[in-house]
């Protein structure tokens, strides 16, 4: 019985560690017009919020932003089961100005990268719409950017 018990504990403590990790965002690469090479983020606050499944890094709906603010094309690549998801889930991305933070918009039907997004999370009620970034995330994001 003893070894029954043992075996099963050390079957399980090996399923937990192996599912570490697993639906974590591990990179996050921003691209845009301006730029001439993506940024890669794999460390850091930034990555730290960034996990696509538990959504930290998107605040509540608003309006558009300033148009005048930077946009920038947030791809998040998610670990999976055997390998890493690239592209997971794509969002867009306005650097506000000092205090604005930043907005993150999360593409809707008819958009090049919604069924990319819905085969990873759906947000009913959120696709097509413009948010908040939440702050801190948005402040670590900002000053990674140019």
């Amino acid at each position: 019985m003893l070894r029954y018990v043992t075996l099963v504990t050390c079957l399980s403590t090996t399923a937990v560690l192996a599912a570490q990790g697993v639906k974590e965002t591990v990179r996050l690469t921003v691209t845009s017009a301006e730029a001439a090479s993506p940024l890669v983020i794999t460390a850091g606050p930034v990555i730290e919020r960034a996990n696509v499944f538990v959504g930290a890094f998107i605040g509540e709906p608003t309006g558009p932003p300033d148009p005048s603010y930077r946009r920038y094309r947030l791809s998040f690549d998610v670990q999976g089961m055997d390998a890493i998801k690239y592209e997971a889930y794509v969002v867009l991305y306005a650097k506000g100005e000092l205090d604005d933070g930043g907005y993150v918009y999360l593409p809707g039907p008819g958009a090049p990268e919604y069924r990319r997004n819905i085969s990873t999370i759906m947000r009913d009620g959120h696709d097509g719409a413009w948010h908040r970034a939440e702050a801190a995330w948005a402040r670590a994001l900002n000053a990674t950017l140019p």
